[in-house]
Parts: C-alpha cells; structure tokens; sequence
C-alpha cells in the first residue's frame, strides 16, 4: 500500500481531473461526506462540490492553498472498494481531515486499484490543517492503519515467511504458524487462517519453487551443534528453549504425539541466517537429552562467570536461564547437581554489579565520580556516567533553597527522605529513591548554612563489605547505602560518665 501527497493547490483541480476521468468511464465517487446542505440534493454537479468547497475555505482566507490532494495504491487489486474507501477515510480522520468536506474517487484505469482523496486545508474553526512533517506522517499514518488490517498483517507473513531457507511443506507452515496463522492444507492450496477467517489462499508454485531452492548450510549447523553441546545443561525443555531464543534468537520446537510427554523430534527456526533445520541436522534427540552432566555444567558456569564486565544480577539471570540457581554466595545448583565458584569470581561479580549502578546514578557534577567510588568501593574513573544539566534537577534545588533559607534543614531532609554527605571537595546531596547524587555547592550556586560537622564524612563511613547485603541487587546496594549513612551520622554512643547525647536526626516532619 502507497501513499502519495500531491501539491497543494489554489483552487479544486483535482474535482475536475477526476470528474473528467468519471465522464470517461475510468473513475467513480465513492463518497462525499460532510457537505451539509448539499447532501440533500440527490445528484450534485462538480460544479456544486467545488462552489461548496470554495465557500468552506472562506472562513480563512489567509490560507492561499486550499485543496488537500491525495492518492492511496494497492497492489494489484488484492483489496475491495469497500476495503480502500475504509482505509482512505481512517487516512483522512488521523491527518486531520476528516471532519473536513471530503471526496473519495476510485480509478480503475491502472494495474493497480488506487483512489483519490480530496479535502480542504480549512477546518470547520477556520483554522488552517496543521501540515508540518505531513508526508512523513502519511507514512507512519499508513503503516499503523494497515497493521490493523488482517489481509495486510497476512501479506507481511508470507513475506517474511519466503525469505526463509526451508525444505519442507510442513517447515513452511510452521513459519506461519510461528506469526499466529493456521495453515491449512486444502487440495494443493495452503490456506492462512486467523481470527477465524481464511485471509489468504496461497498458489502453492512459489512455495515450491523456494523449496526446491533450497541450499542445506552446513557451515551454521556445525556451529549450531556446537551451542547446542554448550547450553543444553539443564533439562531440555520450554525453559532452555526460551534461553535460547532469547540469547540467541532460536525458536526450537519439540514435536509430541497427543499424550505423549517425551517428544519424537524437533525443529530449529534460526532467524539470524533465516534458515529452518529439522533437529535431526544439527543433532539427534537421544544426543541432545545425553548432553547434561556435572562436568559441563561447572564448565558453564565458570565461562559465563569470566565474561567482561558482567554483573551479579546479569550472571544470575543467564543461570536462572538455564535452570541453574545461584546463592547470594558462591553456591549453585541445578536438578541434579551442585558447585562453588570461587571467591575471586564472586568479588569480580561483586564489583562490576556496583560498577553498572554507580554507572547508573544520575550526578551534576564530575566530583560526584569520587564519592561515589568510595562509598561503592570501585575505581571512579571506571564509572561511564557523565554528569547531567542542573536542570535536571529544579525541583530537588527549589526543596533546597527552601531548605536553605528556612534554616530547616534537619526536618526537611528527613521529610524528603535525602542524605547529605561530604568529602574534602564539598557536601552532597543522595537521593536513594532516584539514585541520584547532586553536589550541593553547584546547584545552590553557594555554601549552604547546613553546619558540616552534622554531616558525615565519607572517609569516616564502615566499608560495604560489612554488609553482607550489599552486593545483591540495585536495591539492596541503595539500602545499604542508607544504613551506612544513618551509621554515621548517629556518631558515637552516649557515654556514661560524661552523660554526653549521641547526634540522632529530628523524626520531626514540616509542612511546605
């Protein structure tokens, strides 16, 4: 389906153009709408649409160029009249137009069905269309109309489907089926159902003729084999073949007899050289279910352990993947199995988990690089953030301002639920909710009044390592986070003798 703008126009050329084209017998009006009065005389002339059109676009007359023109093409004559005045209407109402006078014109003069759309540049409000960007937004306007559109979705999956590499009838439907469609074989014709219509009845010619072409890649079948000798540790099932698919953009599908719980084959959809295999080629039932054992599951584990920069939770997730469960300690296990990492690995995990979150904070400015490597215990110059616009943080410097000018900073920080912190290079402000960590002088343009001796010191704050939840999750780092403030900030215990009180933060809260 093609969508054409055509130039704007001073006056209705294009009523005549195809008026002219309806006296030849090549044209017809599908519909007029939306010309009041006019629509109560029983056969208008051209002459009364354009005077109609004219007297319509005189509520603005700045606008010189009144006529919207536009053509819709199908391929072939693949969709009904019906089915085009549907989508040309649904055009016009997501341009803009369709509350507009409007004509639909349908040519049948050419190979391809198409029709002409014409309406005003005027709306009812006198407003001039808005038409910034309108031939990129035909496009996009197009595309979402006809993905609506069964028969168009249908078109798509047989184009798509012939783009694969298959041998077999049964292999092309299932790369049908594999889209939602049911095919149905029905003397030599295979049909494509869905939503309980047949949308398609396919000439089976082609198919065969891609069939036959067929080239067998051995090349991707080794390497195929060798995946499959990797990943396949746990058991064989709907959840290593999700792994698969997600990691590695594989659909393998097990084939059952009814009852029957042990598959008898399978076939493997490898989208990224779009070649079907029978399971068989790359390798047999029996050698794919022997495949698990102890050795090469510790092997696995270990190599994904080492990949660069991977994260705790990132190792976590490709385990559970795989159906390999890992403690927050170096302990995993699987159905029939278990094994240690060794503590290097797990400190390796450890540190690239807070590397990616202190990666992840948002700062203003570069100084926020080294308390945050303090506090996470990782090199700052190994932290890929980059510091944001204050902008980025108005409301946050409004609440501090207040804060700061109301000499309330002890309530509204608690309040807020904020942390303050310092180093030898200034006070920060963390916010645990948004992982965020603002440097207080830059945003505020000044020293805050917040007395630093209230605020704790990073270099005086416990190490993470003393908190065996520190290295868990996102989560679990920012509480920990909090702890280790609120740890400090208590300062020493009341002591007896001098009967001295211990720095604790207001419970207070403040109305702003």
């Amino acid at each position: 389906m093609i969508v054409k703008i055509l130039s704007s126009a001073s006056n209705f050329a294009g009523i005549h153009y195809n008026e002219r084209k309806n006296d030849a017998g090549k044209s017809e009006l599908l519909c007029a709408e939306n010309f009041g009065s006019l629509a109560l005389n029983s056969n208008p002339s051209k002459a009364d649409y354009v005077n109609y059109l004219k007297s319509f676009c005189n509520r603005n007359t700045r606008v010189k160029k009144v006529q919207f023109h536009a053509i819709v093409s199908a391929k072939g004559k693949d969709y009904s009249l019906d089915k085009l005045k549907n989508i040309g209407v649904q055009f016009l109402q997501a341009m803009g137009y369709g509350n507009n006078p409007y004509l639909l014109y349908h040519h049948s003069d050419t190979d391809h069905r198409h029709i002409h759309l014409i309406s005003t540049r005027v709306d009812r409000s006198g407003k001039k269309v808005d038409d910034r960007f309108e031939k990129l937004r035909s496009q996009k306007v197009m595309h979402e109309i006809l993905m609506r559109d069964p028969h168009y979705e249908a078109d798509q999956c047989l184009d798509q489907a012939m783009k694969y590499q298959f041998s077999t009838l049964a292999q092309f439907k299932l790369l049908l089926e594999l889209k939602g469609f049911k095919a149905v074989e029905a003397g030599d014709k295979v049909s494509m159902v869905k939503y309980g219509t047949v949308l398609r009845a396919l000439d089976p010619g082609p198919i065969e003729q891609r069939m036959h072409a067929h080239t067998f890649p051995k090349a991707r079948a080794t390497q195929l084999q060798a995946l499959f000798k990797k990943y396949a540790v746990g058991d064989i099932d709907a959840q290593w073949a999700d792994y698969m698919k997600k990691k590695f953009g594989l659909d393998i599908l097990f084939h059952r007899k009814p009852g029957y719980e042990t598959p008898y084959g399978y076939t493997v959809v490898d989208h990224a050289t779009k070649s079907v295999f029978k399971g068989s080629q790359i390798l047999n039932l029996a050698e794919l279910y022997a495949i698990p054992h102890e050795k090469r599951v510790v092997e696995l584990v270990h190599e994904l352990a080492a990949q660069p920069g991977i994260s705790f939770d990132k190792f976590r997730q490709e385990l559970s993947g795989l159906g390999i469960q890992i403690s927050q300690g170096a302990a995993f296990s699987w159905s029939s199995g278990k094994g240690q990492l060794s503590v290097e690995a797990l400190k390796k995990l450890h540190y690239a988990e807070r590397l990616k979150i202190a990666s992840a904070f948002l700062m203003n400015d570069a100084s926020c690089k080294s308390i945050l490597g303090k506090l996470l215990s990782v090199n700052p110059s190994e932290i890929i953030s980059f510091p944001a616009s204050n902008r980025n943080f108005e409301a946050h410097k409004a609440v501090l301002t207040y804060l700061d000018e109301s000499q309330r900073w002890d309530e509204g920080l608690t309040h807020f639920n904020y942390q303050l912190l310092r180093d030898n290079k200034g006070i920060y402000l963390f916010i645990p909710a948004d992982a965020t960590l603002i440097q207080v002088e830059k945003l505020l343009g000044k020293t805050p009044s917040v007395s630093s001796e209230l605020i704790p010191h990073v270099n005086t704050m416990a190490p993470p390592s003393a908190n065996k939840e520190f290295h868990c999750s996102k989560e679990g780092i920012l509480e920990a986070l909090v702890g280790m403030i609120a740890e400090a900030q208590q300062g020493p215990k009341e002591d007896k003798n001098t009967k001295k009180p211990s720095r604790q933060r207001s419970g207070k809260t403040i109305k702003l």
